[in-house]
């Protein structure tokens, strides 16, 4: 599967899960692009969707004190779980097949990971 290059990263693409979610929302896009008409204009759609409002809570939380950056994180939280939900339903629907979802679902699970890293040491202070 092939990023598309040549996009500048955001300025907070230092931050390793907006890193990551900035590929994943990549990669997703381009992979959508092959659904079924009917499931790229609803459940892929709602996919990208989620990921880009999950990368845009990552970038808001990053500047944010610990009260603030505490509730922001626990909104990723649901979201990245509903969204990998959504990904499942893509594979189950047959949009995508084995080999994608797996690929998706990897790294949904390591920023998944990667949240709760977040999460706790935010917690911890």
């Amino acid at each position: 599967m092939t990023i598309p290059t040549g996009a500048a990263p955001h300025p907070a693409s230092d931050i390793s899960i907006v890193h990551k979610l900035y590929k994943f929302y990549l990669a997703f896009s381009v992979a959508a692009q092959s659904f079924p008409k009917q499931d790229r204009y609803t459940v892929a759609q709602r996919c990208e969707n989620l990921s880009l409002e999950i990368l845009e809570l990552a970038i808001l939380a990053h500047g944010k004190e610990h009260r603030s950056k505490i509730l922001i994180l626990g909104k990723m939280d649901v979201k990245l779980k509903l969204l990998k939900y959504l990904v499942r339903a893509c594979h189950d629907i047959k949009a995508m097949n084995e080999k994608r979802y797996l690929y998706f679902e990897g790294m949904l699970q390591e920023i998944g990971r990667m949240l709760g890293g977040w999460i706790k040491s935010t917690n911890a202070k």
